[in-house]
């Protein structure tokens, strides 16, 4: 017997998605949104938001086969930009900068499209075009954690170390439930040895998203790495409770 009913609503569908994603069970996120998928095929915020999390955890191949069967008559620009970052994620890089452009055509300018061509322009090899776009797209949403992160990175790989930092971290506050972004901000702080000022991040992270359970194994990790061993095993009974 499947779950669907009369009453389910796609938006239902996708919290449960989301928290299921958050408790590291993408597989089974997966499954549910199969399954409930088969009774809503129109509705693109099931499809989209089952791919958001995929890029999240960086599975591009099976977001872009999600987008590529459910594609909609008339895609609009925020199907194009996911679109975009699945085809760039999986390699094809000139399909993907197609698709750049014609969300372009479409609304001109946002800060997920300015995002997709500075991947593109990293792809390329010109660092500084996608440094500017990675500007650009903060520019446009200064709440858009992704565009922090990734200039940051790009600013640590230039030598831009103390700079490149600063906004990853700001990535990480801004995206804390991002799983790829947790992960390359905890392994920076890591590198530098910076956790005791990394702490309150990731409890300010936990507060907001506190069955994620990404947040809380990087968390636990940052209280060992500082011999903080009785809030580390506290930390580590509650997650043996929810994961």
């Amino acid at each position: 017997m499947g779950i669907y009913n009369q009453k389910l609503k796609p938006q239902d569908v996708l919290s449960a998605i989301d928290r299921l994603c958050h408790f590291g069970r993408i597989d089974q996120a997966f499954d549910l949104y199969l399954e409930v998928s088969a009774f809503f095929p129109q509705e693109t915020i099931l499809h989209t938001g089952m791919v958001h999390h995929l890029i999240r955890a960086e599975d591009f191949k099976l977001a872009l086969e999600i987008m590529e069967k459910n594609s909609p008559p008339v895609p609009d620009t925020g199907w194009l930009a996911l679109l975009g970052f699945c085809l760039e994620g999986v390699g094809q890089v000139d399909e993907a900068e197609k698709v750049c452009m014609q969300a372009k055509a479409l609304a001109g300018a946002s800060a997920q499209i300015n995002h997709l061509y500075a991947l593109l322009q990293y792809d390329r090899g010109d660092k500084p075009g996608a440094a500017d776009e990675f500007m650009r797209a903060i520019e446009m949403d200064p709440s858009y954690g992704q565009a922090y992160a990734d200039l940051g990175l790009l600013k640590i790989e230039t030598g831009e170390v103390e700079k490149g930092f600063e906004l990853l971290k700001e990535g990480f506050i801004r995206s804390p439930d991002n799983p790829t972004i947790a992960e390359r901000f905890h392994q920076v702080v890591s590198d530098t040895n910076a956790f005791a000022m990394a702490e309150p991040l990731f409890q300010a992270g936990l507060s907001r998203y506190p069955h994620h359970k990404k947040l809380n194994y990087l968390y636990i990790d940052i209280l060992i790495r500082q011999g903080k061993h009785a809030p580390a095993m506290a930390a580590i009974e509650k997650a043996i409770y929810l994961f």
